[in-house]
């Protein structure tokens, strides 16, 4: 493989601050001889980010495209970035959010240890932050696990992680657009690939941050969200594979979340208090996996219908 392109691609909803802020840490990305384009999409039907993309990337040593997807949803919006670096002959899908800032070697260090594995996908480390005078019990509620690089992970999210173009181009969609509104998207992705015999790795390395808004940075939204996350594992364990087994298996790990988080509240609640909300969450999370299972009502949780950072 010589020199393959690499397309970074960038979802951006009303958030001038945060994209402007991206665009800038990619300014001052080490590119090390990689070929890579910029891709855009503005899910704001008016365009409000085209003047953001205008001011901000005159500076940047690779090509920018841009362009509106007017369709609502985290799905149909990245549905048309996959297709727009499809169009541009990207073998290789780069995916960042615009609430997001990359480490000048984020994209070298995804790049390198997609090729050293083979993997279908790479993941990168996120690092998140809150403002100072909030409780520090809200910060485990987002911080990933610690990544080791090469390490084997079971899903990768489209905030930090590269992706063989090859595997989403043979996925209709690729993004399922009934997560449009409640998110999940990029899980169902994994869950597709994952059924299809391929892997993923991780680099910890590779490094983003992003800045919790106090909007997400409460106990209510924490323990909503949690909630969501478990229904739509269900979800999408049923539409990838409906068969009776993997419910089971699905009802069975949702419990073994809530007996070991449980467990854990007891003696959290003596030694580790910062940890007793992160505890609360899991516990939400793995009722809402069992509620998934027993229902098709669909949850209606809608997060992505609020604006969450600027």
């Amino acid at each position: 493989m010589t020199n393959p392109l690499i397309a970074v691609c960038v979802a951006t909803y009303q958030r001038p601050i945060g994209l402007a802020n991206l665009i800038h840490s990619l300014e001052k990305m080490e590119i090390n001889g990689l070929n890579v384009h910029l891709v855009i999409a503005d899910n704001d039907p008016q365009g409000s980010a085209e003047r953001v993309v205008h001011t901000a990337t005159p500076n940047l040593s690779f090509p920018v495209k841009f362009v509106v997807e007017p369709t609502r949803g985290l799905a149909s919006v990245r549905n048309r970035l996959v297709s727009e670096a499809l169009g541009i002959g990207a073998e290789f899908i780069a995916f960042v959010d615009d609430d997001e800032t990359v480490d000048a070697n984020w994209l070298a260090r995804l790049f390198a240890e997609a090729i050293r594995s083979g993997a279908a996908a790479v993941v990168g480390q996120q690092i998140y932050t809150i403002d100072a005078d909030l409780p520090r019990s809200y910060l485990p509620c987002f911080q990933p696990p610690t990544l080791h690089t090469g390490g084997k992970v079971a899903s990768f999210g489209t905030n930090n992680s590269i992706i063989r173009s090859t595997c989403l181009a043979g996925i209709p969609g690729p993004f399922d657009v009934r997560l449009n509104l409640t998110g999940g998207e990029d899980s169902m992705i994994s869950a597709k690939l994952r059924s299809q015999g391929h892997i993923f790795s991780s680099c910890a390395e590779a490094i983003t941050w992003e800045h919790v808004p106090r909007s997400r940075a409460n106990a209510r939204w924490i323990l909503k969200r949690a909630f969501r996350s478990g229904t739509t594992r269900s979800k999408i364990s049923r539409w990838v594979n409906p068969s009776p087994s993997t419910t089971a298996i699905h009802v069975v790990e949702s419990v073994g979340i809530i007996v070991k988080h449980g467990l854990l509240i007891i003696p959290d609640a003596i030694l580790r208090r910062e940890l007793l909300l992160f505890r609360l969450k899991c516990i939400v999370s793995g009722v809402g996996g069992i509620a998934g299972t027993i229902t098709t009502r669909a949850y209606a949780n809608q997060e992505y219908q609020t604006i969450h950072g600027s």
